[in-house]
């Protein structure tokens, strides 16, 4: 089902306003904090960062003139920021209320604090049922609720995230500041770290990296403290040229990287024919979100879906005949979309 043109308006405006507001904010938290202290009756200037303070210089004139200059400047982008605050909020709400599907408070506060360190918007790539709950912004779609439901969040991190961008990011140390009670799920072999995590609340984190080369089950992340991640095939492809986007959260928006969403259908495909018997109700909302983008997708860009499913299929012969089974489960109609498109 299709949104009004209005609602899918409103998701762009709110799409652009997430990346204003969060970018104003790296450059508030940037600015110097400025506070006065008293020594021997003289008054001296320091700069707070974290617990510490750094000293500035003797209250003078001149000082004094650009401390009140930073001041200024920090109390209105505060400022700014309440507004744009309030009015994302707002937004939110309305596009709720249009069809579209968001998420609730505890999954916001733990994608926001993965998205401010990175790790789902830049660094790595949020993959999984959140991934694709975020399309329906993009695409402008009204997708079936069984397909939207998950408290997951999986995470494809590239072993080579670059540690030069920041410090190291501690798994365990950051779940702390979300808010939720978060306990490392012990790896099948007790020599390596822990890839998952899981919330007293029923929120799941999982870590993953593409399979290159021999399979070694849990490998160390580079830029990673206290976690490993999953190796897994087919993820190389799935994250090549990500797209940066947003998920509706209950008082604003948490910017994030997803996959291509014709990537997503196609890789979809693959994995439904992959699981096991044992996850035949996985299998099922694989082949429901596969179908639903294939039908949004062959409207809209039917030249990106032509081209996802010709970049899997030129992979090998494995990846063709994985397609070929995978189609079989395919409804009928989608399966006629995708047969149109590579004709």
């Amino acid at each position: 089902m299709r949104l009004d043109l209005a609602t899918r308006t409103l998701f762009a405006e709110f799409q652009e306003g997430v990346f204003a507001r969060t970018a104003l904010e790296r450059e508030f938290w940037t600015l110097s904090v400025y506070v006065r202290k008293k020594v021997k009756g003289l008054t001296y200037w320091y700069i707070q960062q974290g617990n510490a303070q750094k000293y500035f210089g003797p209250s003078n004139t001149k000082n004094d003139e650009v401390v009140e200059s930073h001041r200024t400047e920090r109390n209105e982008k505060k400022a700014l920021l309440r507004q744009l605050l309030g009015k994302e909020a707002r937004q939110a709400a309305m596009l709720r209320r249009g069809g579209l599907p968001g998420i609730d408070r505890r999954v916001a506060n733990v994608t926001a604090c993965l998205s401010d360190r990175g790790l789902i918007d830049g660094r790595g790539t949020l993959i999984g049922t959140l991934a694709f709950i975020a399309y329906a912004g993009i695409l402008g779609e009204i997708f079936e609720k069984a397909s939207t439901r998950t408290e997951d969040i999986d995470i494809v991190s590239e072993s080579g995230i670059d540690v030069t961008v920041s410090a190291p990011i501690d798994i365990p140390q950051m779940l702390k500041e979300t808010g939720l009670h978060f306990r490392a799920v012990p790896a099948l072999d007790h020599g390596y770290p822990s890839s998952s995590f899981v919330s007293s609340e029923g929120v799941r984190i999982d870590l993953l990296v593409p399979l290159r080369g021999r399979p070694r089950g849990v490998v160390s992340v580079r830029g990673i403290k206290g976690a490993g991640a999953v190796q897994l095939p087919f993820l190389d492809y799935l994250v090549e040229d990500p797209i940066r986007t947003v998920l509706i959260g209950p008082a604003g928006g948490v910017p994030i990287q997803v996959p291509h969403p014709a990537r997503f259908a196609v890789h979809k495909m693959i994995t439904a024919i992959r699981r096991p018997v044992t996850e035949s109700a996985k299998r099922q909302k694989d082949l429901l979100q596969s179908t639903q983008l294939i039908a949004a997708l062959a409207d809209d860009e039917p030249h990106e879906l032509r081209a996802a499913w010709k970049d899997a299929a030129g992979r090998g012969k494995k990846w063709s005949k994985l397609l070929a089974e995978a189609g079989g489960l395919l409804p009928e109609l989608a399966t006629k979309v995708i047969e149109r498109i590579i004709r």
